[in-house]
């Protein structure tokens, strides 16, 4: 079967059993709303141990409420927990929402889940994430895995949270197994107990997570990697990818220690030192990711950069030369420049591809996503911000697929009103199979441009 990228919002969208659903996901989603504090008229002050007793009451019948309800766990278990993708009506620019449908109010979901989010996928599998682990929220810090093939939900088993710390984020790397429709989700954690890092595996036909301790390069440990981008490579190599710092190659399949290597990102790729302590998000201009059998980066020089005019920014790609190998620790490639000199924004708003696109406002693109179908072609997204009534919010959105090679806007769509709350979208790429109607029209856009 065929396969395209289509774009989904990070953010999943939870629908009660009442028919209400949110716009979106974590934090911009949720059925939980703020608390409210009030005082009785003339209500004396409480004594500090009566309200350490209070507080304990209520603890012990939140306790009794809990066992009560079985919450995600069981719900998934039981089968009650849908998830639905919306259905794409255009070939390249639908921006897409998973939904998740939980079988209760949404009194009841705010107990369980605050947001949900994607943090990965592989072929037919999407890896969603309930977030942190709260204490307020007893479906927090887990992992789920949705066969969109299968239409089959995993529940992951919980991780030691008391223990571990999921030190590179909650970005885990998922490796699809075509042979055998399985999966492997990966994950790099550090032990409060061990003071060492972990990496911690699962796989479809397992219980339990494996463990295998990582001796991690020192740059990694002294920068504090955050990982933004997380990717598989041929179903053997695990990576994360700091955009500030560099990547992490994993060997997944090594007996007993995995190999590890740290690929530095090129020497031209310039962001301000001073970004590793207020960091931002890197990935509204540049990315990586695994395309055409070479890692490829994408990245818009002067995006970041106040002091940098805006017709001043500048697009260009990069392809890691050389292979994987992780044996020897000097074997390293180099990072080549595609596609000669880079594209200028400027450049981009002269040409015709661009000034045909209506209401398309003269702003530097951002959020690049790499087309998996096309090494040539990007992903972004453009937002008009301003001020609507009083407020700053944004007139118009639009997708654009830019191929870098012809410097040309190849396809465009604008987006409808109120897709999203969020003057910044947080997007992701995610290659599906699609059925031969959505190839075609796939084929079809390819053929007029």
């Amino acid at each position: 079967m065929a396969t395209s990228t289509f774009l989904f919002d990070h953010d999943v969208r939870l629908v009660a059993i009442t028919g209400e659903k949110t716009a979106g996901g974590l934090n911009m989603s949720s059925f939980v709303q703020p608390r409210e504090i009030k005082e009785s008229a003339g209500g004396s002050i409480k004594s500090f141990l009566d309200r350490l007793e209070f507080l304990a009451e209520e603890s012990d019948e939140e306790d009794e409420e809990a066992e009560q309800e079985e919450g995600l766990v069981g719900w998934v278990r039981k089968g009650l927990v849908r998830v639905t993708v919306d259905e794409p009506t255009h070939p390249l620019l639908d921006i897409l929402t998973v939904s998740l449908h939980l079988p209760a109010t949404p009194d009841d979901i705010t107990c369980h889940i605050e947001g949900v989010t994607v943090v990965g996928a592989d072929r037919q599998f999407l890896v969603l994430n309930t977030g942190p682990e709260l204490y307020d929220f007893d479906a927090s810090g887990h992992y789920l895995i949705y066969d969109t093939r299968e239409e089959k939900l995993h529940l992951l088993p919980p991780i030691d949270l008391c223990e571990f710390r999921e030190d590179f984020g909650r970005v885990p790397v998922i490796v699809a197994d075509a042979s055998t429709n399985n999966f492997l989700l990966a994950l790099v954690l550090f032990s409060r107990y061990t003071k060492k890092h972990s990496l911690l595996t699962f796989t479809g036909n397992q219980s339990h997570w494996i463990r295998k301790e990582l001796c991690l390069p020192k740059v990694v440990i002294e920068y504090s990697f955050n990982t933004d981008v997380a990717f598989s490579i041929h179903g053997s190599f695990a990576c994360w990818v700091d955009l500030t710092l560099g990547i992490i190659l994993c060997d997944l399949h090594s007996e007993d220690n995995p190999c590890v290597r740290f690929v530095p990102l090129p020497e031209d790729y310039q962001i301000n030192s001073c970004y590793r302590m207020s960091r931002g998000r890197p990935n509204v201009y540049c990315t990586v990711g695994f395309v055409d059998g070479s890692i490829r980066l994408v990245f818009m020089d002067g995006y970041d950069d106040e002091k940098c005019p805006r017709d001043k920014v500048t697009i260009s790609t990069w392809s890691y030369k050389g292979d994987f190998f992780l044996g020897e620790p000097d074997h390293q490639g180099e990072w080549v420049r595609d596609h000669g000199a880079p594209l200028r924004v400027t450049d981009l708003w002269a040409d015709a591809s661009f000034r045909a696109i209506p209401g398309l406002p003269k702003r530097p693109p951002m959020c690049p996503i790499l087309s998996f179908s096309d090494p040539d072609v990007v992903f972004f997204f453009t937002s008009d911000i301003g001020y609507v009534d009083g407020h700053i919010a944004t007139r118009g959105e639009h997708a654009l697929c830019l191929n870098m090679r012809s410097k040309k806007v190849q396809a465009w769509r604008k987006c409808p009103p109120g897709r999203s709350h969020q003057l910044i979208p947080f997007l992701i790429g995610i290659e599906l199979s699609v059925e031969p109607r959505v190839s075609d029209m796939d084929d079809q856009v390819a053929s007029q441009l």
